[in-house]
């Protein structure tokens, strides 16, 4: 990298993971898949260029037109949050509750 500027830098430098899981299918969810995202990062020099919300149309985009997915999940972090909420993401319509199991 040597004199290289931060624009040419090798590397990644944001990035989001979509996966899908099959669950049994229910009257909203005929296929049973889910999808969910994680890992969303942009690395703190590239931030505020619009890649993370570049990352995450290509997922939707994914979800949309390869997968089966009627509902896409994600869990945000404050710093998120306004992103996520601008491209659609909202509280789920259902009630979700949860137990930590101890062991």
């Amino acid at each position: 990298m040597g004199n290289r500027p931060a624009e040419l830098s090798s590397g990644v430098v944001g990035c989001a993971v979509g996966t899908i899981d099959d669950h049994a299918p229910s009257p909203r969810n005929r296929s049973g898949q889910r999808g969910e995202i994680a890992n969303v990062f942009t690395s703190p020099d590239f931030r505020n260029r619009g890649l993370a919300r570049a990352c995450m149309s290509a997922l939707l985009t994914w979800f949309t037109d390869e997968t089966a997915a009627t509902t896409v999940r994600l869990a945000s972090t404050s710093d998120g949050e306004a992103l996520y909420r601008s491209i659609g993401f909202a509280e789920p319509r259902d009630l979700i509750l949860q137990v930590r199991v101890t062991r």
